[in-house]
């Protein structure tokens, strides 16, 4: 936890035990999926695959070219083209120097390559940092610098933005920017703006995808103890506050979830992706 958290009197002691769900039968705290035999987030998104292979799994719609915005129809990839997918980001981002236990950031709206490349995290031993896309440059500037990420993966009205933060210092440790949407001319100029001496690799998602396509290496995923994920609350007026999950913590998280959705939820329900995915809540449920 960000040493904002330290400051401030101690809270007051607690005159009760915690509380526990009458879900959880025994009593036992869970730090892993017995039922399923998944300890990791990357286990348990094999295991899903293994279980739905040709169901759909994610799916969007595109804006059409209307003076009304009319959406298209919903076009999917089933969990089998997901997770060969996430093993092509995965891939890349070894090739491209993200090394393991490093931070990978993810800055735009809630879409399908968010989703790969938190995977792809997960299967090859990266830590996510989800970053709030309605916040201004400057607090993503200092979240970037709390966290220490070396790849941001971002939408295109957040390229420029971090070129002109890395050209000013402002993002010391940033080695890699992936835009979802395909490279424009006003973007590569942009890089090829910065100084020599700034090594920093600007590609769009299609080409890393393609990269990891050509390339592929095996998965290495995180152990249940390792660092799975950076969160950071969503306030401007404080200073970063980022709370560090290991596998073992989300996985409880998934299957407290699972544990109490039982009943409303089964495997042919459609889940609508609307909750900003740098909230925690909707990265579980994705």
């Amino acid at each position: 936890v960000h040493e904002s958290c330290q400051k401030g009197p101690a809270p007051p002691r607690a005159t009760s035990a915690p509380h526990r769900s009458p879900l959880l039968h025994g009593g036992e705290l869970v730090c892993e999926d017995e039922q399923r035999g998944v300890s990791t987030l990357y286990e348990s998104f094999l295991a899903a695959t293994h279980r739905h292979g040709p169901r759909p799994c994610l799916g969007f719609r595109r804006t059409l070219n209307h003076p009304h915005n009319d959406f298209g129809e919903y076009t999917w990839c089933s969990y089998d083209t997901a997770h060969k997918r996430v093993l092509c980001v995965g891939s890349a981002l070894r090739h491209l120097g993200v090394l393991r236990g490093e931070s990978v950031g993810l800055l735009c709206e809630n879409c399908s390559e968010w989703v790969l490349v938190e995977q792809a995290c997960h299967a090859y031993g990266f830590v996510t940092v989800p970053l709030w896309s309605t916040v201004g440059a400057s607090f993503v500037e200092r979240l970037l610098a709390d966290s220490g990420v070396c790849t941001v993966v971002c939408s295109v009205r957040w390229t420029t933005a971090l070129l002109e933060a890395v050209h000013r210092g402002r993002c010391p440790s940033l080695r890699l920017i992936v835009q979802r949407e395909h490279l424009r001319y006003e973007q590569l100029a942009a890089r090829e703006a910065l100084p020599p001496t700034l090594a920093l690799k600007l590609y769009d998602f299609a080409f890393v995808e393609r990269m990891g396509y050509c390339r592929r290496l095996p998965p290495t995923p995180s152990a249940p103890s390792d660092l799975a994920t950076i969160v950071y609350r969503w306030r401007l007026d404080d200073d970063p506050v980022g709370c560090r999950l290991t596998q073992a913590n989300l996985v409880a998280s998934l299957c407290a979830l699972r544990m109490s959705t039982a009943a409303l939820v089964t495997h042919a329900d459609v889940h609508l992706s609307y909750v900003p995915l740098a909230h925690i809540f909707e990265t579980m449920v994705e």
